[in-house]
């Protein structure tokens, strides 16, 4: 089986872009009760890019995860 390649451009350009939408998910707020879901879907989101989609990135570009790098 032939390993896969990632064209290291397209990866960095995903991870600032993913890296984006987690600043951008932790910026939503909502006190109304009606949104309980949709907040929880948000959190979800933002744990789902920044504990398995960024270290995979991260991976995938040859560089140190960033839970080593004290961020």
């Amino acid at each position: 089986m032939t390993p896969h390649r990632f064209d290291p451009d397209s990866v960095a350009r995903l991870r600032a872009r993913t890296v984006d939408a987690l600043d951008q998910l932790a910026d939503l707020r909502s006190h109304d009760p009606a949104a309980a879901s949709a907040m929880r879907a948000v959190r979800l989101a933002r744990h789902t890019l920044e504990w398995f989609w960024i270290p995979t990135l991260d991976e995938k570009a040859g560089n140190e995860p960033e839970s080593r790098k004290g961020v």
